[in-house]
């Protein structure tokens, strides 16, 4: 099916109470359009840029990577397709 743009405008509308029923303690949620835009963080902090969304996202199927910070910490990224009506809006 086509993507419909009124899932985009109601993902930025419900953004706050998505980021909040899925956010984990010592977690960063950021939820992020079909295109890559970054839509909200729960840091607070404005994200600037795009993401790149693995196809396979798009598809319906997660993508996780370990990876490490400046400070050479690993972190666990992981991306989940959010779907609505059979289409995935956002990840």
């Amino acid at each position: 099916a086509e993507y419909n743009s009124l899932y985009f405008i109601r993902l930025q509308e419900y953004s706050g109470d998505i980021i909040e029923s899925f956010q984990l303690e010592g977690t960063e949620l950021q939820l992020i359009d079909r295109h890559g835009t970054i839509i909200q963080s729960s840091s607070g902090q404005k994200v600037e840029g795009k993401v790149v969304i693995p196809y396979s996202l798009l598809e319906g199927e997660m993508y996780h990577q370990v990876t490490a910070t400046k400070d050479n910490v690993k972190q666990l990224e992981v991306i989940s397709p959010l779907i609505h009506q059979g289409q995935t809006i956002g990840v």
